[in-house]
């Protein structure tokens, strides 16, 4: 079946002053959705109707949502058939008027900014991939416009733009799905991931919360003291094949 892509995004409320992009990349024969679903099962996580819950990194507030959480970061890294990569994008550092005229309305301007990073995350993170199928979470900011149409155009055509020189194109499928159905599952690990990262440049206010220990947790299993810019951003102190499993990008203006 290939590779399969599970891109989510991640932001605050209401100031916007992060946006993370995140993408996990599941290999063909990848158990990380059959162990998400033992992990939701051993740990109880299901609505009253029975049906299996949705891990999401902003209602991590429970103990049965933080073993859950732990769980899934451990499956993850015990997936030689996964990886994960993100693109952070800090307000302070991005100039709005390269996407778009003063009078046009910010959803619009948004949604380009969106569009362009959604790009340079894909782009950076498929040197190996072809033929992939690109499932994207219902985007809040993107929804409606032609999000989904332009990567397929940018990725999906054999022979031309990311897929030049190539027989077969590097994304063949894309679609919005909503992640909290059962057989889109593993975009809330990937939700869980973007959570971590915009929790390490917003943690929450109580030390103790659900929010700031899994991303303490995630940081301890990748061995890393970190997920901030100045550990990343340098790649100082990241071991080359941490990135290659988990790689955040802290994206900066050129100059």
């Amino acid at each position: 079946m290939g590779t399969t892509i599970f891109l989510d995004e991640s932001y605050d409320q209401p100031n916007q002053s992060f946006t993370i992009l995140g993408a996990l990349f599941s290999e063909s024969g990848s158990p990380l959705h059959a162990e998400l679903r033992r992990a939701k099962c051993k740990h109880g996580f299901s609505k009253p109707d029975g049906s299996l819950g949705e891990l999401k990194y902003n209602e991590c507030i429970d103990r049965r949502c933080l073993r859950t959480a732990r769980d899934a970061v451990d499956a993850f890294l015990g997936d030689d058939q996964s990886r994960f990569a993100c693109i952070v994008v800090e307000k302070r550092l991005l100039d709005r008027r390269r996407f778009g005229k003063s009078h046009e309305p910010d959803k619009i301007i948004d949604a380009r900014i969106y569009k362009k990073f959604a790009e340079l995350l894909l782009k950076q993170h498929m040197a190996k991939t072809e033929g992939a199928v690109l499932l994207a979470d219902s985007m809040t900011r993107c929804h409606g416009d032609r999000f989904l149409e332009l990567l397929k155009e940018l990725f999906g055509t054999s022979g031309d733009h990311y897929s030049a020189g190539r027989t077969a194109p590097l994304i063949k499928h894309v679609q919005e799905v909503h992640s909290h159905l059962e057989p889109y599952q593993v975009l809330q690990i990937c939700d869980l991931f973007c959570g971590c990262v915009l929790n390490e440049n917003l943690p929450a206010a109580n030390p103790r919360s659900g929010k700031n220990r899994i991303r303490q947790y995630l940081c301890r299993q990748l061995g890393v003291a970190d997920l901030s810019r100045r550990r990343w951003l340098p790649r100082v102190g990241v071991p080359w094949a941490t990135k290659e499993k988990f790689d955040v990008w802290y994206w900066q203006p050129s100059t």
